[in-house]
């Protein structure tokens, strides 16, 4: 066995440049996707919506969502 050397991995905010991407890995892990337009309005409407990309070595490999509410965190997708 070959070791490879590690993979860099790093969390940042989502942003609408990343939407094409986080939309394909929407449709490669659910049978029922969220439609291209609702990350969108999320991003830009939706006061109480945190969403953040995880990029392996610069490359988009998942992503998560969530509405905080005060003291509460409600989970609205995770996708890898």
């Amino acid at each position: 066995m070959v070791a490879r050397p590690p993979v860099k991995v790093t969390i940042a905010a989502m942003r609408l440049d990343d939407l094409e991407i986080v939309q394909a890995i929407e449709r490669a892990s659910f049978s029922s996707p969220w439609p291209p337009n609702a990350y969108r309005s999320e991003l830009e409407t939706n006061r109480l919506a945190n969403y953040l990309v995880a990029r392996a070595d610069g490359e988009i490999v998942g992503y998560g969502g969530m509405w905080l509410m005060v003291d509460e965190a409600h989970i609205t997708t995770f996708a890898v």
